[in-house]
C-alpha cells in the first residue's frame, strides 16, 4: 500500500489490527518508509510511503490522488472490540 504518512499508517495497523512487523520498517533519510513488513490476521500487507521522485514526479498516495485504488476487507472476529 502507497500511502501518505507511512509511519502513521503502521502505527494505526498495529494499534487497531493488531499488526504484527516481520521486521523493523526501513526509512529513508527524510524519513519516510521505504519498507514495512507486517502480518494483519494471517495476511501479509506491504506498506510505504509514496516516492514521486523514483516514478517522474508521479505521486500514487490516495491523498495524492483524491481517492484510493484499493479496497481492504478485514475479517475480524469481534468487530465490536476493534471499533472501540
Amino acid at each position: 500500500l502507497t500511502v501518505n504518512d507511512g509511519k502513521k499508517a503502521i502505527e494505526l495497523y498495529v494499534s487497531v489490527f493488531g499488526a504484527t512487523l516481520n521486521e523493523p520498517p526501513h526509512y529513508f533519510k527524510d524519513g519516510r518508509v521505504m519498507h514495512s513488513d507486517m502480518v494483519i490476521f494471517k495476511s501479509r500487507v506491504f506498506v510505504v510511503d509514496d516516492f514521486p521522485e523514483w516514478r517522474d514526479g508521479k505521486m500514487e498516495s490516495p491523498k495524492a490522488l483524491g481517492a484510493t485504488s484499493v479496497g481492504l476487507h478485514v475479517l475480524v472476529p469481534d468487530i465490536d472490540s476493534v471499533y472501540e
